[in-house]
């Protein structure tokens, strides 16, 4: 039904608002449907974060090189160089990050555990006696 209203709106100024509301209402329909099976893609992988982080310099660099006027074809371009960029970045970077990260808290306290006998905590040493 959006889809109609888009078309039939085509001639007229409020073509991009239609065209909006068909977009948004397809991708609601995707996200929401319960018998389409799309692949879970999250198995392979997170590439939301560096995809956030890279899009916005790459489409810039596209920008500067084919102009303002493609816009398609500068997001198409982006997303050909991005996509890959991120699956490196969470490869390379995130994943083996995110299977270390409780790996520092207790190296902390193995080291705090293991200073010499009779040497005084960090907090007691802070706060003095007075002396």
């Amino acid at each position: 039904m959006a889809i109609a209203l888009a078309a039939l709106a085509s001639p007229t100024g409020a073509y991009p608002l239609f065209f909006a509301i068909a977009l948004y209402y397809g991708m609601l329909w995707v996200g929401f449907e319960s018998r389409l099976r799309l692949p879970d893609l999250a198995a392979r992988g997170d590439l939301s974060y560096a995809t956030y982080l890279y899009a916005f310099p790459v489409a810039q660099l596209w920008v500067a090189a084919l102009g303002p006027g493609s816009p398609w074809a500068v997001a198409l371009l982006t997303a050909l160089v991005v996509l890959p960029m991120a699956w490196v970045s969470w490869r390379l970077v995130e994943a083996p990050a995110l299977r270390r990260k409780g790996m520092l808290v207790p190296a902390l306290r193995r080291l705090r555990r293991g200073a010499p006998a009779g040497a005084p905590a960090p907090e007691a040493a802070s706060s003095g006696s007075g002396s």
